[in-house]
């Protein structure tokens, strides 16, 4: 039996060997601070602050010898003098100290939302493509990253399943496009809760118009008038009060639906959620089980945006509920209904 003095030397030495782990990264911070602070005659430019470098999303593999993590860069813009953008490109280092970073991706269009495999063989991560985020799969025993989604919509939050076989992920579809797209929504459904305006049921103005764009015609033809301003950058439709982001205005909902795909090149997503539900958070309870996180009153609209969607949980004003979805054991339906659901809470 260990006494006193005992555990407390145990204790320390145990947390010299953490420090030790994680020293190379605190090293890394103050050694890209301290190479713009080194001794010169001149003073800090504010041009200095975009040679700051940030590492972050730590992720250690399974034996503890290495680490991944994105390095985050302030960056030119090719031919645009004085306009910088932020671009994220994945490293590993070794945890044994002295250890050499090792660049991992390099492309201008950057990677992000990495997430090592099970068996540590393999990363998915995001990237740009054409304006849309995709999923990209990196063996990391050498070779390119490989596209694995050729999403019309941008994709977002890939999850491993526990034997490293499949990925769950959300597409996020802006909601005029959800209540169009024959893929998707083949039915064409509307959402239950009211789109337009408090007491409004009537959510058919959301489907393509068939008539005739008119600004002096039928409401019908007002409308298609307005759905094709909309759709040429003329106007910003705005139908609600949180419209107000960070540098800009919007009055777009996107509704997030949860996919699947096996992690190999060339496979077939399949689609496990429709409706104008807002998922988040897919997480695998097993191979065959994923618990996401949706709205639990269907007839009230979603949060807008991630960062309202955070401002609405920390206040309480919309109510969740976890759902399972069985994500494998029931094959989707030729209809395009969505996999077993079940709500726990």
């Amino acid at each position: 039996m260990l006494n006193h003095n005992s555990r407390t030397v145990h204790f320390v030495h145990c947390l010299k060997r953490i420090c030790m782990k994680f020293h190379f990264f605190f090293i890394f911070q103050v050694l890209v601070i301290g190479a713009i602070a080194q001794v010169t005659k001149e003073p800090i430019k504010l041009t200095d602050m975009l040679r700051i470098k940030q590492a972050s999303n730590i992720q250690l593999s399974k034996d503890g010898k290495t680490a991944y993590f994105t390095l985050t860069t302030i960056e030119p813009e090719a031919d645009k003098k004085w306009e910088y953008q932020f671009q994220s490109q994945l490293w590993s280092v070794g945890t044994d100290a002295p250890s050499v970073p090792k660049q991992l991706t390099s492309s201008k269009d950057g990677a992000s939302q990495f997430v090592l495999s099970p068996d540590a063989r393999q990363i998915i991560f995001i990237r740009n493509v054409e304006g849309k985020s995709q999923l990209f799969l990196l063996p990391l025993n050498g070779g390119e990253a490989i596209q694995l989604t050729r999403s019309k919509y941008s994709v977002s939050s890939p999850k491993w399943s526990p034997d490293g076989k499949q990925v769950a992920y959300l597409v996020n579809i802006p909601w005029k496009d959800l209540a169009n797209d024959s893929l998707l929504n083949p039915m064409h459904s509307l959402p239950a809760w009211s789109a337009e305006k408090p007491g409004e049921k009537d959510n058919s103005f959301l489907n393509n118009s068939k008539a005739t764009a008119d600004p002096d015609g039928t409401i019908a033809e007002v409308r298609s008038w307005l759905q094709q301003n909309e759709k040429d950058k003329k106007a910003k439709v705005i139908s609600r009060l949180q419209f107000q982001e960070e540098s800009t205005t919007t009055g777009d909902l996107v509704i997030a639906q949860v996919f699947l795909v096996a992690a190999v090149p060339g496979a077939t997503p399949k689609q496990l959620t429709t409706g104008f539900n807002n998922y988040s958070n897919p997480l695998f309870i097993s191979a065959t089980q994923l618990l996401v996180t949706g709205e639990g009153d269907e007839s009230r609209q979603p949060a807008y945006t991630p960062f309202q969607q955070m401002e609405a949980d920390r206040k309480h004003c919309c109510q969740k509920k976890t759902i399972t979805i069985m994500a494998q054991q029931f094959p989707l339906r030729e209809n395009g209904s969505p996999f077993s659901m079940e709500k726990l809470v």
